[in-house]
This record gives structure tokens, sequence and C-alpha cells, in this order.
């Protein structure tokens, strides 16, 4: 196959190839290579503190974990959890997640010498709502993921390459403009955005199936103890939505997906519909009571799992802010390049 060249369409209006950038626009390229590099020392802070001995369990997650602007109780899932069950917890939650950006991550981690690690599993991020997202790709943190993970000068080039394309091109920006203008899905005043969130084909879990047993037997093998869960959604409020086509497709997504994570998992619980609706801010994020009783569930499921004890409570967050979505406002539409591959 031929080599692919890279061209970007300049604030001059001139045409360049990756290769000149430094010469012709070296302010531009400078600033992609320090914002680069930043982002690198970030994920090594972050998986420094991966590394730490001192705490009992990992809670990752998304923002379901967080609380709601107008709460006065500031106390997030993973705390309370904390308290509850007299743990030393780290929170490595951020405001979304991805599959893909998981498994770049957990490849750097070492032997987790028996501690526990959460993953709390959104129904959502398989649906059409979730997945087509531009700004739920994290291209710039998977790119610098694989630039420290390279071994060569040529993976090394080919990663910020990569990271300069996803950052200083508005081609991102205009993808997410037209999803966001050509799909209900986006829109979150949507009357029935639940049946949207969780009602999809089973496909969309069963093609995926393949990476997400990949990443949890790669924990595994590095001596984490992975619990599992489905997070609660507002089931009970949806299901006066939906119709009986519809519910059936939720069931079988639930099933379908608990029996995998299940098999997979040290330890599984299905939380999907146990809490009711009035404990719910929106269709999945939680009032403080809400995150209260799941804290209890959590520290219930936690109870059975051989040899788990916690040493006393502590509670810390690690700064995920790197691995923030990219939202249309925030792009540099100042750079108005355009990225052209064509082959030689």
């Amino acid at each position: 196959m031929a080599e692919r060249r890279f061209y970007y369409l300049c604030e001059s209006g001139t045409v360049h190839s990756f290769d000149e950038l430094p010469s012709v626009c070296p302010d531009e390229f400078a600033a992609a290579r320090r914002d680069f590099q930043a982002l690198s020392e970030q994920l090594r802070s972050l998986l420094n503190r991966l590394a730490e001995p001192e705490h009992d369990l990992f809670f990752w997650g998304d923002s379901t974990l967080d609380v709601s602007l107008e709460e006065e109780d500031r106390t997030t899932l993973s705390g309370l959890l904390a308290e509850k069950s007299a743990c030393r917890v780290l929170d490595v939650s951020g405001p979304a997640y991805s599959f893909l950006l998981y498994r770049r991550l957990f490849a750097h981690l070492g032997d987790g010498g028996g501690r526990v690690l959460v993953l709390p599993w959104n129904l959502r991020s398989f649906s059409e709502e979730w997945l087509p997202r531009p700004s739920y790709a994290f291209p710039q943190a998977m790119a610098a993921l694989d630039f420290m993970s390279a071994a060569g000068e040529c993976e090394k080039r080919a990663a910020f390459e990569d990271y300069f394309i996803a950052t200083r091109t508005d081609a991102l920006l205009l993808e997410t403009l037209r999803y966001k203008e050509s799909t209900p899905f986006f829109i979150t005043t949507h009357p029935h955005k639940g049946v949207l969130y969780y009602c999809y084909p089973a496909s969309a879990i069963s093609g995926r199936l393949s990476v997400l047993r990949g990443l949890l037997r790669a924990l595994r093998a590095k001596n984490y103890r992975v619990f599992s869960y489905l997070l609660p959604i507002n089931y009970f409020g949806l299901k006066e939505l939906c119709s009986a086509g519809e519910h059936a497709a939720l069931m079988r997504n639930i099933g379908l997906l608990s029996g995998f994570l299940s098999a997979e998992s040290n330890l599984f619980a299905d939380f999907s519909r146990t809490v009711e609706t009035e404990h719910f801010e929106m269709v999945e994020h939680l009032f403080h009571q809400g995150r209260a009783l799941l804290a209890g569930k959590l520290q219930d499921a936690l109870g059975t799992l051989p040899g788990f004890a916690g040493r006393g409570v502590g509670w810390s967050k690690c700064d995920t802010s790197l691995l923030r979505p990219i939202l249309p406002e925030e792009m540099n539409l100042a750079a108005r390049r355009i990225k052209l591959a064509v082959p030689d």
C-alpha cells in the first residue's frame, strides 16, 4: 500500500505537507508540539497516581458519579462508597469515557497487587447517541498514549501527526456541528431520549465484545480484581414511555451485557433497575439520596468479594481534565487548515 502523506490548507491559503509545516508555520507547529508534550506529561502524572500503593480501590466512570450543580451535599458516589466501606478510594472518573481510551490507559498499568478496579458500565455508551460523537473519541489523549508507548521515532512522529490533525484543524469541529444539526440523538430535550439511549439493536453491544473482553482480561492478568456493574438508569420512568418492542430491546441489551460482564469480571452486579424515578436528576444522573442508595449497594456487593477489606476511610480524586470531551466552541477556529490524505 502506498504511503499516505498529509497536507494542510494554512491560514495563508497555501497548501503544505506535514514535513514543511515547521518551517512554513513555525509558531503554530511549535504550539501544537508544546500542547502535545504537556498532555503526555499529564498522562504520565495520572499513571503515576494509579501506581501509588495506598489505594484499595480505583473507581473509574463518567459524569454519573458526580453531583448536581444545585446540590448542597457535594459528596460524589465514590466518596460515599469510601465512607460506607471504610476503604481508600481513588476516583478516576471523567465527564465521559471511551472503551478504546480505557484500553490504551490500562495497557500502561503495572501490577495491581490484588486491588479492586471498579468499572461502571453505562448502557448509553453503546448507543447511536454516544458512539458517533467526535468529541467523545478523545483523539488527543489516545495519540499521546500511543506516543508514550512507541518504541521508535517513526511511531512517535505518526502519533504527533494524529494529534496535530485532531487539534489543529477544523475538520473535527465541522464533523461535530454536522452531527449536532443532523440527528435528534444529540438533542437533550428529546421527549424519548431514554429510548434512544438504551433501546438500540443488539449488534451495538455484540460487535464490541471482543474489545471489551481483551480489556477485562488484560486487567485481570495484571492482578486487578475487576468489579463491573451496570449503572442505574431511570428504568421505571422509561418503562412508561417506551413501547412493548422498545422495552423488549432494553431488557435484551441489559441481559446481553450482564451475561458478558458476569463472565469476564471478578465481580458483577446489575443495578440498572434498582433506583426509583424520584432519585434521578435526569435519565442516569442521581441526586444525593440516589447516590447514597447506590453506594450502599456497591458496599454490599464488595462485601461478597473474597478477601476484600478496607484500610480505613480515604478518598482522593485524580485530575482527569485531560480526558474531557472536546466541545465545538473549544476548537481552534483561527486555524483554517484542512487535512487531505492522498496516496503518493
